[in-house]
């Protein structure tokens, strides 16, 4: 990159999740146990698939060794923090072979996943760090687009100087 131009936007993808069908233990513990075991984890998005597009421009920047992150939020009214994953792959299908890296919970459901992330790494950031976000499509502010919304699935847009893993991050046990 020149001096003179502006930084490379950095792209990456927030999704809402509930605990409705996930164990006793949570969605993020579920994941994590894996985590744990593998070194790596799939987290499934139940419903609609991400664009080709948007899943190809995130693969782009995996590739080019740019982070990328998947955001998990629970609710964002309330005082729950971020869980970030630090995405490696996404895709709309997973290979049978991959099914152990999964939760079992997901296992019978796997053709009602309309997209899938593979995680290397878990943190939990304050749900504030929102604010150095904005949707890619409208340009608005995040933090409020997500906490109005009804949507479960957003495209963000970094600030350019933001750097997600010096956040005030807490490490999870996985």
């Amino acid at each position: 990159m020149k001096n003179d131009q502006a930084p490379e936007n950095r792209y990456h993808l927030l999704i809402r999740f509930s605990d409705n069908v996930a164990p006793p233990e949570g969605t993020i513990e579920a994941h994590g146990n894996i985590l744990a075991k593998h070194g790596y984890v799939w987290l499934g998005k139940f419903g609609k698939t991400i664009a080709a597009a948007k899943r190809n421009e995130i693969l782009s920047q995996i590739d080019r060794k740019v982070k990328s992150y998947l955001l998990l939020a629970k609710s964002i009214r309330a005082s729950s923090d971020i869980v970030v994953g630090e995405l490696e792959d996404v895709r709309r299908t997973l290979p049978e072979s991959e099914l152990s890296k999964v939760p079992e919970y997901y296992r019978k459901n796997t053709t009602q996943v309309g997209a899938w992330f593979k995680i290397r790494k878990f943190w939990t950031v304050d749900k504030n760090v929102l604010r150095k976000f904005t949707i890619r499509s409208s340009g608005f502010p995040a933090f409020q687009s997500i906490s109005e919304g009804m949507a479960t699935f957003f495209f963000l847009i970094a600030d350019a100087d933001f750097e997600l893993t010096k956040a005030g991050a807490r490490k999870l046990p996985y």
